[in-house]
């Protein structure tokens, strides 16, 4: 078993080596649709042109990097903002891009595998969590199938096992994968431009994934999976940060000003001046290890194994 309680939060770079966005290229991908591309939902959703294009004109011209940021501010956008969300994240699930993902950033492999290696059962352990801010469900997909082949059981029982782990969704999920079904809008959604009359269940499924995000002022740090992920955290001996990008509000939101064991974590493009004046003041505990150069989460973990034994 693991010698210390963990928790692992995530962020958009973790879910990266599998076909999802960063925070800003989502951002980008929103911006660039084309009204065109997405009219049959813009229809059932009851988008009128006119909405769509104060919404990508307002957003284009905030600035900010992160559509979560921006609906924060204008609640008026927030239908529009999650119905785009979900369309882009849901035409990057796809069974493909988790198995034949970049192997030199395969982090879940590399993780599934050293937990064998070290005979660490994570169904029985009971020592780690996973705090995400991501609505996508690759991890626990990932994890799914993992012990469907391993176990060869059915896949439907194989998420039932993977309950026993704590996946906390701080910000809604695309839909629970016992709903909706891992990749199941990926072929209608990939021919959206040219299919304008998809089936009424398509849209459904679509919509059930939409309902399932929550924008930040939404969840804000007094729900239940806030409560469940700050309990967890009051407990760990480790706080681990992958592909995370210490956005203030999250930092403040899981209260680690209360934290005084390790922690550690990546970071992308993080200059010395910003990590001491933008993130390190969310810790009293100065005992923080975050890489001072770029690292992706698989290279981390390799370089700090003794997480995982």
């Amino acid at each position: 078993m693991f010698s210390k309680r963990i928790v692992f939060v995530l962020g958009a770079g973790a879910s990266m080596p599998y076909g999802f966005p960063s925070g800003a290229d989502l951002s980008k991908d929103i911006i660039n649709t084309h009204e065109t591309t997405i009219k049959p939902l813009l229809k059932y959703f009851k988008v009128t042109r006119k909405q769509f294009e104060k919404f990508q004109a307002d957003f284009l011209a905030s600035r900010l990097n992160s559509i979560d940021a921006f609906l924060e501010y204008r609640p008026e956008h927030i239908a529009i903002g999650k119905l785009l969300i979900t369309y882009h994240l849901m035409l990057k699930e796809h069974e493909n891009f988790l198995l034949y993902s970049l192997q030199e950033k395969d982090w879940y492999k590399y993780f599934l595998n050293c937990l064998h290696a070290h005979g660490v059962d994570l169904l029985y352990d009971g020592q780690v969590t996973f705090v995400t801010y991501n609505y996508d469900r690759s991890l626990e997909h990932c994890f799914a199938r993992s012990i469907q082949s391993t176990e060869s059981i059915p896949y439907e029982v194989a998420i039932e096992k993977l309950s026993r782990i704590p996946i906390i969704h701080l910000h809604g999920q695309l839909g629970r994968l016992e709903e909706l079904p891992y990749g199941v809008s990926y072929p209608w959604l990939s021919q959206l431009a040219v299919n304008e009359e998809p089936l009424v269940e398509n849209l459904e499924e679509l919509e059930l994934a939409k309902n399932g995000i929550k924008i930040v002022h939404e969840g804000s740090g007094d729900t239940e999976e806030y409560e469940m992920a700050n309990s967890a955290i009051e407990k760990a001996d480790l706080l681990v940060f992958l592909g995370f990008g210490y956005y203030g509000k999250n930092l403040q939101r899981l209260r680690l000003k209360e934290f005084m064991e390790d922690v550690c974590g990546t970071h992308m493009g993080i200059t010395k001046s910003e990590f001491a004046n933008q993130i390190e003041p969310y810790f009293l505990n100065k005992n923080i290890v975050i890489h001072k150069y770029d690292m992706d989460c698989l290279t981390f973990l390799k370089n700090n194994n003794s997480i995982l034994s």
